[in-house]
């Protein structure tokens, strides 16, 4: 890790000359080690290599080998990676039944995949569409449900109005996870029966997890009506992330004080109305970089970041590469 530290362009290094296994200390900053690990995963010449995560403590220290994968991947590697890492007996926690709805085959196995090596105890059902979701719901008892939007013939809108009109589903928890732009009205829709709104690639394996145990607990750590200001301010930058945005502006448009604001953030989706901003625009930027033809001062000020300088910065800390170095990759 200190080699990490002291060298910026330490990936570059281990490209060129791969080492047959990586050790990653994670006693002091853990979230840098997941960072470290997510550009090792992301690149293709070395993702492949094995990663040990190090964690030294007084009493001694431990080695964890772990996988990380970042979309979009094979499901083969998924499977492969899963099957060798996580499938340990869990018999301490009640079994839940989860089920996962996604029309995306490979979405929808990774999802499902996630789920059970997070807890083998669990049992995890598939829909591919909603009007296989409603078939599910109406045969078997669901404990929590993770839900994307965007589908054909019945989509996520209509599978969650469903759901509200039978006393059996009403108050079933449901994650949605959604690549698709939400406005604040679709946001509104979104506010009675979801636990969780995730938007796909913004959050780490282990934030996703972390969420998935808080709606299967039924735990809320805010007010419902603190939920809803907070998903009012996730549409907003949504739908306004390429213009000038500070924490005052997402304050003053859901009427909350800014303090207030970022305390809802952090209990709602573990992160601060900045932090969930910039990856926002992060994730935005790495579809705009497979354009050559955009510089990288372009896809910059597209995405909302009057100064390519902070710019490469927060790319860097968030995918692990500067903005060049994904492009190339």
């Amino acid at each position: 890790m200190a080699f990490m530290d002291e060298t910026p362009d330490w990936l570059s290094q281990v490209v060129m000359s791969p080492p047959g296994a990586i050790v990653v200390d994670v006693s002091a900053a853990p979230s840098h080690g997941w960072r470290v690990l997510k550009s090792i995963k992301g690149h293709p010449k070395t993702r492949d290599l094995p990663v040990l995560f190090c964690s030294l403590s007084p009493d001694g220290g431990s080695v964890l080998e772990f996988d990380y994968l970042t979309k979009p991947i094979e499901v083969a590697e998924l499977t492969r990676a899963l099957d060798q890492q996580w499938l340990a007996p869990d018999t301490e926690h009640d079994v839940k039944r989860v089920l996962v709805v996604d029309d995306d085959p490979d979405t929808l196995d990774m999802h499902m995949r996630i789920v059970q090596a997070h807890s083998p105890s669990h049992r995890v059902l598939a829909a591919r569409n909603g009007l296989e979701a409603l078939d599910i719901l109406q045969r078997e008892r669901v404990d929590l449900v993770l839900l994307d939007l965007i589908m054909p013939e019945l989509d996520g809108f209509g599978v969650l109005e469903a759901m509200r009109e039978r006393e059996a589903t009403r108050q079933l928890p449901v994650i949605v996870l959604t690549g698709q732009v939400l406005t604040e009205r679709e946001m509104a829709r979104l506010n009675r029966g979801v636990a969780t709104v995730l938007s796909k690639g913004l959050f780490s394996l282990e934030e996703t997890l972390a969420h998935v145990d808080t709606a299967l607990a039924r735990s809320r750590k805010i007010s419902g009506e603190a939920q809803c200001l907070v998903r009012q301010a996730m549409a907003y930058i949504h739908t306004h992330y390429s213009e000038p945005i500070s924490r005052t502006d997402l304050a003053r448009h859901v009427a909350l004080s800014d303090d207030h604001l970022t305390f809802c953030f952090r209990k709602e989706l573990g992160v601060t109305p900045i932090a969930y901003l910039n990856r926002y625009r992060v994730n935005q930027a790495k579809q705009l970089l497979a354009d050559p033809g955009k510089s990288i001062t372009e896809v910059a000020l597209e995405v909302g970041f009057s100064d390519s300088g902070y710019f490469g910065r927060v790319f860097r800390r968030e995918v692990g590469l500067s903005p060049e170095a994904y492009r190339q990759a």
